[in-house]
């Protein structure tokens, strides 16, 4: 693939994060997806991008993000965005705030034959959780 198509399936994948739709962003995630950021143990593929999307829209559900820049070279996509939202559920053990939150989040994904086979990615966990406390 191009890497304009690269980029078109990234965008594709933020896209339809913003807008909840699981079915769409599984149709460009390989099933053995590997998120190299993820615990030790989670799970690949669907099931890991079922869980994160769902942990993140149950804990966000007004979650939305601005790409800031999108580049791409070869299989490559590099992705530096905002999240924001509100904290309306449980996330990462801290009860649902009511804060309205953003953090940044640099990922790089792998893009084979039109899907994400893995990702590497750099969130700011720290200011996020520094948000929700409160401190």
């Amino acid at each position: 693939m191009s890497v304009a198509q690269n980029e078109q399936v990234a965008r594709d994948f933020f896209t339809w994060f913003k807008a909840c739709q699981l079915a769409e962003i599984q149709t460009i995630i390989d099933p053995q997806f590997v998120d190299h950021g993820a615990p030790t143990g989670a799970p690949r593929g669907h099931e890991y991008i079922s869980q994160f999307c769902n942990g993140l829209w149950s804990a966000f559900s007004d979650l939305d993000y601005r790409i800031d820049d999108l580049f791409a070279a070869g299989d490559r996509v590099c992705v530096r965005f905002t999240v924001s939202g509100t904290h309306r559920g449980a996330f990462a053990g801290v009860a649902a705030t009511g804060r309205a939150v953003a953090w940044e989040i640099f990922d790089i994904f792998r893009i084979v034959n039109g899907v994400m086979t893995d990702r590497w990615g750099l969130s700011d966990v720290p200011g996020l959780m520094r948000q929700l406390r409160g401190t």
